[in-house]
């Protein structure tokens, strides 16, 4: 196995993760008096870019498998 694709694998996993609890406070997160409005717009726009770039990194992945 390639360790670039097994590296490129383990960091999807640990985003992903992180997609996952971003996901989980943003649920939770319009109740919570401390967040501003603005504070909420960057943290969507961080969950759009990371789900993005998940998405770059399962590509990577696909290609490299072929390639296996």
């Amino acid at each position: 196995m390639n360790n670039w694709l097994e590296r490129v694998r383990e960091e999807k996993r640990e985003l992903d993760d992180k997609i996952n609890k971003l996901t989980q406070f943003m649920h939770t997160a319009p109740g919570n008096d401390n967040i501003s409005v603005h504070m909420l717009y960057l943290l969507s726009e961080q969950l759009s870019t990371m789900k993005r770039y998940s998405y770059l990194l399962e590509e990577r992945i696909k290609e490299g498998e072929k390639n296996e």
